[in-house]
């Protein structure tokens, strides 16, 4: 097995080479799924399974926190937590000692969407760790550096 770190870099520089794509393969798994209806299915994004998934991810999260967590403004995370929220897959509270700041919560249809990403994304990283175990350090090294260039490339 091939040293985590080096393997988490390369997960790393794929990431960013990936978010800059649709996942549409994550979205279709989502939508065939049935757990929605097809009017939500067809408007649901990878950018709202990203918001489903750090709201699964913490506790007491706000909208500030999403956005902290995603390459997203707050504006659009807000937008998307409402459209979330009239879907009925998030439901945003207030706690008594503080009507200011809005919480939000996943509705069990979302923990179930949320499953599916989570599954799809842990799949993925078998297989990456499949794949790297197949390589030398040294080739993991240059293929992490190339995939760094390639980024830096696709920012210009």
């Amino acid at each position: 097995m091939k040293p985590t770190s080096l393997t988490n870099q390369i997960k790393a520089q794929l990431e960013i080479f990936r978010s800059r794509d649709i996942d549409q393969t994550i979205l279709n798994q989502v939508k065939g799924t049935g757990l929605i209806d097809t009017k939500l299915a067809s408007r649901l994004t990878i950018n709202d399974l990203h918001v489903i998934q750090v709201v699964a991810h913490g506790e007491d999260v706000m909208i500030s926190d999403v956005a902290a967590g995603l390459p997203l403004t707050q504006g659009a995370v807000s937008k998307i937590v409402n459209k979330l929220a009239n879907a009925r897959l998030l439901t945003k509270a207030h706690k008594p000692a503080n009507k200011k700041e809005t919480y939000l919560q996943l509705t069990s249809l979302a923990k179930k969407i949320n499953a599916i990403h989570e599954r799809y994304h842990q799949e993925m990283n078998d297989k990456l760790q499949e794949l790297t175990d197949q390589f030398t350090l040294a080739d993991l090294q240059v293929v992490r550096e190339f995939l760094k260039k390639l980024n830096e490339l696709r920012q210009l």
